[in-house]
């Protein structure tokens, strides 16, 4: 059949399990894929599993997109107004071209239909991001809690970087406020104070003590650090 210039067929290729197949193309684009779904009856609510895939190519660019679609769930089919949520998680592939890959997650509706409707996803680009060897997960920043209400407490979190040979890796460091026992009265300012050693493992063998000076009367040894330099040879 043709209709505005496209051209497409649709077919049941095989009745039990029931499969349709379909094909539509244009001077643009060449449509085509497969469906076998499956039904599944839940009380006051029928889901629809549309297995198969289905491509789209674009011959124009020189690239196909390959996906299968997410389980369809329409409720109330018994009493009530009908309403449709579609969840899943999506994979649309990029055959050609940059070789972009396109991971979608619907969201089912959740409580009250909070998230009715909501994709979020992510592109992975081939050309910039690559997965070598095994994969592991760092995070790291400052998380502050807040309590809103009783205590009125307050939590500082540092996730701290993975550092040297991963040695921080997972490490998290915080403190507690609490409001009731102490208060920011003033201008605030930061005194850091202490000995720091340095080690160089490898080369020269290296190593640097420094010390974070107290900042003393009238603050005069604010942010001053003195050290030396170790060479063992």
């Amino acid at each position: 059949m043709v209709y505005f210039n496209t051209r497409y067929s649709i077919l049941q290729v095989s009745h039990h399990p029931p499969v349709s197949a379909f094909h539509a193309d244009s001077q643009h684009f060449v449509f085509h894929g497969s469906v076998h779904p499956k039904i599944k009856f839940c009380g006051k609510s029928v889901e629809f599993q549309p297995k198969g895939h289905v491509t789209v190519e674009l011959p124009r660019w020189g690239e196909a997109y390959t996906w299968s679609n997410v389980n369809c769930c329409v409720h109330n089919v018994i009493v009530g107004k009908l309403w449709i949520e579609q969840y899943g998680v999506m994979e649309v592939l990029c055959h050609g071209g940059a070789g972009l890959r396109a991971n979608l997650t619907f969201k089912p509706a959740g409580f009250q239909n909070r998230d009715l409707h909501r994709v979020d996803g992510f592109i992975v680009d081939p050309r910039i991001c690559r997965t070598v060897g095994k994969l592991w997960i760092e995070q790291y920043g400052v998380m502050e809690v807040l309590c809103h209400g009783g205590a009125g407490l307050r939590a500082n979190l540092t996730f701290k970087p993975a550092g040297f040979q991963n040695r921080d890796l997972h490490r998290v460091d915080g403190f507690i406020v609490d409001p009731r026992i102490c208060r920011t009265v003033g201008k605030l300012w930061i005194e850091q104070y202490g000995v720091m050693e340095v080690l160089c493992h490898g080369g020269a063998g290296l190593r640097a003590n420094l010390t974070f000076k107290p900042a003393g009367f009238q603050n005069r040894d604010l942010h001053r650090v003195d050290g030396f330099i170790v060479d063992p040879r």
